[in-house]
């Protein structure tokens, strides 16, 4: 009788974990970004994600072409700041449109769904309009995935999300 051989088990799961902290260390703005958005989510409920996305779109147009920018000098945080304070004002101005979604039960995927597009957006944003590589460095992939390549496809999916999701 031959002695039991156990399988390697141990390098299986060490490669799975490596795949998830690897996995984590490369999109750890992303996953920080989500969980917040699905915290605001579900704290507040999932009808002011609409509001929020909408703010966010809003915002766009109104920093880029704001009049008094060159008076916040080169302060990467000042500009941060002006854009979160245009992005709240347009949450607030487009909070009727949680009248329009449904209050029925949101979903749990429906909530993470929108919770990640909502985080992308926000990354495709800091990352191509506001001087977010200043405050902080970005990994690569993270990069790669919200480069300015891809800001358009991080625009279309934010409103294809509302659509889909919003119901």
């Amino acid at each position: 009788m031959e002695p039991t051989v156990t399988p390697p088990v141990g390098d299986a799961l060490r490669s799975s974990v490596d795949l998830f902290i690897g996995f984590g260390t490369d999109f750890f703005a992303f996953i920080f970004v989500a969980a917040l958005v699905a915290a605001f989510a579900f704290y507040f409920g999932r009808d002011r994600l609409i509001p929020l996305i909408a703010g966010l779109l809003a915002a766009i147009p109104l920093y880029t072409h704001f009049a008094y920018i060159s008076m916040l000098g080169t302060n990467p945080i000042l500009h941060i700041g002006l854009f979160v304070a245009l992005a709240m004002l347009g949450l607030v101005a487009f909070m009727g449109l949680s009248s329009w979604v449904p209050s029925s039960g949101a979903g749990f995927v429906k909530i993470l769904g929108l919770s990640a597009i909502t985080a992308g957006l926000i990354l495709s944003i800091a990352l191509n309009i506001l001087p977010l590589t200043e405050v902080y460095t970005v990994s690569e992939p993270t990069h790669a995935l919200f480069s300015s390549g891809n800001f358009f496809w991080w625009l279309l999916a934010s409103v294809g999300g509302v659509f889909l999701l919003g119901k």
